[in-house]
């Protein structure tokens, strides 16, 4: 349903999304919240890997992020680490 959550949360979640389906998911997010959407983002490759690959999949500048939710018009709160 649309609209369906008055707010929407996320922490340590966009970072391990592939780059190309970024911008898709912000709009997902879009879509079902309401009033605002926040979230913390890592923008540093991950301490760890998983099977020796990176899991942080979107290494990105807060600016970069920022602008990705600017695009898709969504009221938003973004923190960086």
């Amino acid at each position: 349903m649309d609209k369906f959550f008055d707010f929407s949360f996320s922490t340590d979640v966009l970072e391990h999304i592939p780059t190309e389906y970024v911008r898709d998911v912000i709009e997902e997010i879009g879509r079902i919240t309401k009033v605002k959407t926040f979230h913390y983002i890592s923008t540093k490759p991950a301490v760890t890997t998983y099977k020796g690959e990176q899991v942080h999949l979107t290494v990105k500048p807060p600016e970069w992020w920022e602008e990705m939710f600017m695009l898709s018009g969504i009221d938003h709160e973004l923190k960086f680490w």
